[in-house]
């Protein structure tokens, strides 16, 4: 069974990537559209592969 405190975590877990559900589609929807140019695409793509972090 696991720790009470490894299964908060991962409700904590849960809640962020549900905050973050909507920013990662729309970055996504960016990326996906082919008419979409090659700069915003690739920085889209950085954005949503790291969360926005550095």
């Amino acid at each position: 069974m696991a720790k009470k405190s490894k299964t908060a975590k991962n409700d904590q877990r849960r809640l962020v990537v549900a905050g973050y559900a909507a920013r990662r589609a729309a970055l996504k929807a960016i990326i996906a559209f082919p008419g979409s140019a090659a700069a915003p695409a690739g920085t889209a793509g950085a954005e949503a592969a790291t969360g926005g972090r550095r």
